[in-house]
C-alpha cells in the first residue's frame, strides 16, 4: 500500500496562525496509529504544523491544546500528499481571568532538547516551569558547578509564552522530599545534591536481608540536618514544596520497613516556624484522599497551608507535566513570576487535573483570603467548566467545611459541560471555620460516603480500598478562611532546654561549656555547675547545641537529628511498621494518627535532654532511643 505525507496544522478559530497543540492520529476504529519506527502517533506536541508519512486510507486526527482550548477532531481521508487544518475555539480564557499555572516538581533530564521542554510547555498551556536537577545539562559541563550559570542557561531557553526557571528536588532523604519553585543559585548545585541523598539509609536499611530493630542508629543520618538546608535556601530568597507528603512502597528485602518518600518532618516544621512555603495535595493522581487527609487535619489545628498541584513528571511518562496543575491569580495580564509565586504561597489558588474551577466568596474574595467571620450570611459563587474534552462532563461540586462535606450538588444525570452555583451557608461566630470547593468530572466517588475524605480514609484503616485513584478528572480551590477578629493562629514553638551532663559512669560533669547556635550563630553560652545542670529559657526548634569542656572532645548536635524523643518520633514514621503490620492499608497511604501531632507538640514543648559525654566523644554516636 502506498504512503502519503500527511501534513496536520493546527490554529486558533478565526486565525490563520499557527498554534502550539498536541496532534494524535487513530485509525477509523479509533485506535492509535502506529508509525513505521514504532511511535504511536498519540499526543505529539508541535507548534502548529506536524508532519506524518501514513498508509492511504481513512484516519481521524485529534488536537488539543491544554485546558484553554476545546479539543477537536477532523476526519480525514489520505489518498495523497494532503495538507488538512485543525482549528481549536477557546474554552477558557485564563489569561483574560489572570490565572497562570506552573510546574516544580519534574524529572526531564539532560540530553533532552530545551526546544522539546518549551514546545510540549506552549502545547500545554503551562506558563514556567522549574526545572529540577540536572537542570537540563551535562554534569560534566562548565555550567553544572555554578547555579548562577545554570539559572541564566534555562532562563535563556525560555520563550515569551513558556518560561523556564532553576528549579530542584532536594534535599531527599528519609525525612521527606523537597521541591521548589525557586532555587537560590548556589555553587556546586550537582555536588549538594550528591550530598543529600541519604543513599545509604535508602540502599543498605530499606532493602536488608534482616530485621532493622533501630535504623536511626544502626544507619544514622551523617550529614547536616535536611530542614537546615530548605531554611537557609529560603532565607536566600527560595520558594518551596513539599511534595508526595504521604507516598510510601514496599521494596524486596526482610527489614520490616517500609521505602518512605512521606513528610516526616512536616508536622515539626509547622511547630518550628514556617520552613517549607506550599504543600502537594493533588499529585499522581487527581483525587490523592491521604495527601487531602493530611491537609484537612492540619487546617483544623489552626494553619494556613496553601494546597499545590504536582506531577512529578517529565514529557513521556503517564504522569506528564501539566496533568495536574495549580492556576495561581496575577493582577496583570501576563505571566509574572513573583506576584505568581505570592499568590501561590498564599493560597490564591486552585488545583486541577481538567475542570475550570472559578469561585469567590461574598462577590470579592478569592480562595486563600480570610473573611471575618461575624456570625453572619455568606455565599461562595462557584462557576465551573469540564475538561476541554468534549467527552467529559460534571458530575458533583462539593462544599466542605473544616474537612467534611456540608453540601453535594449533583448534575450527573444532566450531562453538563458548564455549570454555576451559589452556596449559601451561615458561619458559627466566635470560631474558625475554611470552606474547600471541589468539582469532579465524569468519574466521581462511588459514593456520598466517599466525598467524606476525612471519613474515607478512616475508613481504609479498617477494609482494604483504592478507587479513588480511578478518578481523573478533580479540581478543588484552596480554603476560604472565616476568622473571628481575635483569632489566634497556632505559635511557633520556642521551648526550653535544659538538663543534666554527665559522664559515662553518670557522674555529673562541672564546667562543661553549652553553647546554644542558631541560623549559624551563637545566641547564648551557659556553664553547667556542680549538678551538672544546664538550661536555656528559650531555643528554636532548629537550634543546635556545641558542647566542650577540659579534657572531653567539643561536639554538635541538634534537636532535630538528635534529641531522643524526636528521633523516636521520625523514626516511628519514616520505619513505617504501622503499615507494615497493618494489610489494609496500600502504599501511599499514611493515616493522620501516625503523625501523632498532639504528642509531637507535647514533647517539643519543653526539652529535657540530659547528655553522655561518653557517647558524645565517640565518631559514631549510638543513642539508646530513650528519654
Amino acid at each position: 500500500m502506498d504512503t502519503h505525507l500527511l501534513k496536520i496544522r493546527t490554529c486558533i478559530v478565526d486565525s490563520l496562525e499557527p498554534a502550539a497543540s498536541f496532534v494524535s492520529v487513530y485509525d477509523k476504529d479509533g485506535n492509535p496509529v502506529e508509525l513505521p519506527n514504532k511511535l504511536i502517533c498519540l499526543d505529539i506536541p508541535s507548534r502548529g504544523e506536524i508532519i506524518f508519512m501514513l498508509p492511504e486510507g481513512d484516519y481521524i486526527v485529534r488536537a488539543s491544546k491544554g485546558l484553554a482550548y476545546e479539543t477537536n477532531s477532523a476526519n480525514v481521508k489520505l489518498e495523497k500528499d494532503s495538507a488538512f487544518v485543525v482549528a481549536l475555539s477557546k474554552w477558557f480564557d485564563f489569561k483574560a481571568a489572570g490565572l497562570f499555572t506552573g510546574d516544580c516538581h519534574n524529572h526531564i533530564n539532560y540530553p533532552t532538547d530545551p526546544d522539546d521542554v518549551t514546545t510540549f510547555m506552549e502545547a500545554s498551556g503551562i506558563d514556567s516551569i522549574s526545572l529540577c536537577q540536572g537542570w537540563l545539562s551535562s554534569r560534566n559541563s562548565s555550567r553544572s558547578s555554578d547555579g548562577r550559570r545554570l539559572a541564566e542557561y534555562l532562563e535563556g531557553v525560555s520563550t515569551p509564552k513558556a518560561h523556564a526557571f532553576m528549579g530542584a528536588e532536594f534535599p531527599k532523604t528519609r525525612f521527606g522530599h523537597t521541591c521548589w519553585w525557586k532555587f537560590p543559585a548556589i555553587s556546586d548545585p550537582f555536588g549538594c545534591y550528591d550530598s543529600y541523598h541519604d543513599g545509604e539509609y535508602f540502599s543498605s536499611a530499606v532493602h536488608s536481608e534482616k530485621p532493622v530493630e533501630n535504623p536511626a542508629v544502626e544507619y544514622p543520618y551523617r550529614s547536616e540536618a535536611p530542614i537546615f538546608k530548605a531554611a537557609r535556601w529560603k532565607s536566600q530568597g527560595g520558594v518551596s514544596m513539599v511534595p508526595h507528603p504521604t507516598s510510601w512502597w514496599m521494596e524486596k528485602g526482610n527489614s520490616g520497613m517500609i521505602c518512605t518518600n512521606i513528610a516526616v518532618d512536616y508536622c515539626f516544621s509547622l511547630l518550628a516556624g514556617d520552613v517549607y512555603d506550599t504543600l502537594a495535595v493533588m499529585g499522581y493522581d487527581a483525587e490523592q484522599i491521604f495527601y487531602q487527609n493530611l491537609w484537612f487535619h492540619l487546617l483544623n489545628e489552626g494553619y494556613t497551608i496553601a494546597g499545590v498541584a504536582e506531577t512529578d513528571g517529565d514529557l513521556k511518562s503517564g504522569h506528564r507535566i501539566g496533568s495536574l496543575r495549580s492556576y495561581a491569580y496575577c493582577k496583570g495580564g501576563s505571566f509574572d513570576r513573583n506576584e505568581f509565586l505570592e499568590s501561590l504561597c498564599a493560597g490564591i489558588s486552585f488545583m486541577t487535573s481538567g475542570p475550570v474551577l472559578i469561585t469567590r466568596a461574598d462577590g470579592v474574595f478569592l480562595p486563600g483570603q480570610t473573611i471575618l467571620n461575624d456570625g453572619g450570611q455568606h455565599t461562595i459563587k462557584v462557576s465551573v467548566k469540564s475538561h476541554p474534552d468534549p467527552e467529559e462532563y460534571l458530575t458533583w461540586i462539593v462544599l466542605y467545611k473544616n474537612g467534611r462535606p456540608v453540601e453535594i450538588v449533583d448534575i450527573e444525570d444532566r450531562r453538563l459541560r458548564s455549570y454555576e452555583h451559589k452556596f449559601k451557608f451561615k458561619v458559627d461566630k466566635g470560631s474558625r471555620e475554611w470552606y474547600v470547593v471541589k468539582a469532579y468530572g465524569k468519574d466521581r466517588p462511588h459514593s456520598r460516603e466517599f466525598a467524606d475524605i476525612i471519613k474515607y480514609c478512616e475508613l481504609c484503616e479498617k477494609e482494604p480500598h483504592y478507587e479513588y485513584t480511578k478518578i481523573k478528572q478533580a479540581a478543588f480551590t484552596n480554603p476560604f478562611y472565616f476568622e473571628p477578629e481575635d483569632f489566634s493562629h497556632p505559635r511557633v514553638l520556642r521551648p526550653p532546654m535544659s538538663g543534666i551532663v554527665r559522664d559515662g559512669n553518670g557522674k555529673p560533669l562541672e564546667n562543661i561549656v553549652i553553647n546554644l547556635i542558631e541560623d549559624g550563630r551563637s545566641v547564648g553560652t551557659t556553664i553547667t555547675d556542680g549538678t551538672g545542670a544546664y538550661r536555656f529559657d528559650s531555643v528554636s526548634l532548629l537550634s543546635e547545641i556545641e558542647i566542650s569542656g577540659s579534657g572531653w572532645r567539643k561536639c554538635t548536635r541538634s534537636i532535630y537529628l538528635d534529641y531522643p524523643p524526636l528521633m523516636k518520633y521520625f523514626e516511628h514514621i519514616y520505619a513505617g511498621r504501622w503499615a507494615v503490620s497493618n494489610e489494609n492499608l496500600k502504599p501511599g497511604q499514611v493515616p493522620w494518627g501516625v503523625f501523632r501531632f498532639s504528642e509531637l507538640r507535647k514533647i517539643l514543648s519543653n526539652i529535657e535532654w540530659d547528655l553522655d559525654m561518653m557517647s558524645l566523644r565517640k565518631d559514631k554516636l549510638k543513642f539508646e532511643l530513650q528519654h
